[in-house]
């Protein structure tokens, strides 16, 4: 897809010349936004929401057994998340050969995006507060399904396909700027690509990440992640520049979507190495809440599984054993340590002494 002439009269610059005339987010925040969608639509993160729904259905299904005669509603609301699990199943299974049309909220089989803002919306309308789950519990509702659907619903909240400066630290959306303190790995920017871009109202060209730019190439928002074809909304509000938060359409019309990064990932049948030190929807969540609340939060992203060589020489245990805890060396293969506990991920110990 061409640029556009009119715009930037002749050839576009790949980068803004000089200072941009306002204010502009710092790099490491940038690096925040990046990171945060490239883990939301990978299939690690998918793939861990969608074992957690996996584990409601069966809690839900055990419940309705356990009733002689379940009312007729809970029976069709089982339904309903039955729907929602083979969604999961269908969209992972693309996903994995490389095909991001799951994330289409309205195609046919856009499994992915249909089922994730589904659950966001659903989450909404529920207080996540502890003395809430104890209230529905005492009309007997078992507190292990209350507590099944509460992390698969804190999950589907910390994954997202656009999101502004301002909500770097925003409550209950597992802010990216806390997570990014937790990386043990390059989060550096690849290269914009000017070559490829789109206006608002149009369709993006290809899958992948980009950000809200101006004519001259300073950025005036967020970023956003497009599937090929998916078409970008009209109005959109602005975050830097003198049409900050104006969402008149004359203000959000005078900007492109240019592409950060394209996303190739799967085509190969692999899932990238970095995935494995990805913080998982659950794990983001619990880091953000404890930045919050001003806790000391461990790197909880340095960690293994099973089967993988370890990344740093050093002392690690996995949750799965008891006294699990040994030293491994830089490229030793982690070893499985079987039981009922599920998959062994070994994890970083701090107290290195």
């Amino acid at each position: 897809m061409g640029l556009l002439p009119s715009l930037f009269g002749g050839k576009a610059p790949l980068r803004p010349n000089g200072h941009a005339p306002f204010s502009q987010p710092s790099d490491r925040d940038r690096r925040a936004l990046f990171w945060w969608l490239k883990r939301n639509t990978s299939v690690t993160a998918i793939e861990h929401n969608a074992n957690l729904w996996t584990a409601f259905a069966k809690e839900w299904e055990k419940w309705l057994r356990s009733q002689d005669d379940p009312p007729e509603e809970d029976v069709t609301s089982y339904k309903y998340i039955v729907n929602d699990q083979l969604n999961y199943e269908r969209g992972l299974q693309s996903l994995r050969r490389g095909d991001r049309s799951v994330w289409l909220r309205r195609s046919s089989e856009g499994w992915l995006g249909k089922i994730n803002t589904g659950l966001i919306q659903r989450r909404l309308e529920l207080t996540p507060a502890e003395e809430h789950i104890q209230h529905l519990a005492s009309y007997g509702v078992p507190l292990s399904l209350l507590r099944a659907y509460y992390a698969a619903h804190d999950a589907a909240m910390a994954v997202g396909h656009e999101i502004a400066y301002s909500a770097l630290d925003r409550p209950r959306r597992a802010g990216a700027r806390p997570l990014l303190a937790y990386l043990p790995f390059d989060t550096s920017l690849p290269e914009p690509r000017w070559d490829i871009s789109f206006k608002p109202g149009a369709s993006a060209p290809k899958d992948g990440i980009y950000e809200q730019v101006d004519a001259q190439g300073n950025i005036v928002g967020g970023m956003a992640y497009f599937v090929k074809s998916e078409k970008a909304e009209g109005e959109t509000g602005l975050e830097f520049g003198p049409q900050s938060w104006d969402v008149t359409q004359k203000a959000t019309s005078d900007f492109l979507w240019r592409l950060l990064w394209e996303d190739t990932r799967y085509k190969d049948g692999k899932i990238p190495d970095e995935e494995r030190h990805y913080q998982t929807p659950s794990e983001s969540v619990a880091i953000e809440h404890a930045v919050r609340d001003g806790a000391k939060v461990a790197p909880q992203n340095l960690r293994c599984e099973a089967n993988h060589p370890c990344p740093k020489t050093g002392f690690w245990f996995t949750p799965a054993r008891a006294g699990s805890r040994q030293r491994f060396e830089a490229g030793q293969v982690m070893p499985e340590v079987g039981g009922d506990y599920g998959a062994t991920i070994w994890q970083w110990d701090d107290e290195q002494g």
